[in-house]
């Protein structure tokens, strides 16, 4: 691989990287500590009855 594309390679999967984690860290960590369970989990009726319909 020339040395330039590899650089630029790098480069590029440095600030995607970059970009993805905040991504990651709010679905993965602040939403569901804010909901008090992950999103795709079925709530116990009472916990559902408690909570407001939306985050807003």
């Amino acid at each position: 691989m020339n040395t330039d594309l590899k650089n630029f390679a790098l480069a590029w999967m440095r600030i995607a990287l970059m970009a993805l984690v905040p991504v990651m860290f709010t679905a993965f960590v602040a939403l569901p500590q804010a909901l008090g369970r992950h999103p795709g989990e079925p709530c116990p009726i009472t916990a559902c009855a408690e909570q407001q319909a939306h985050m807003s």
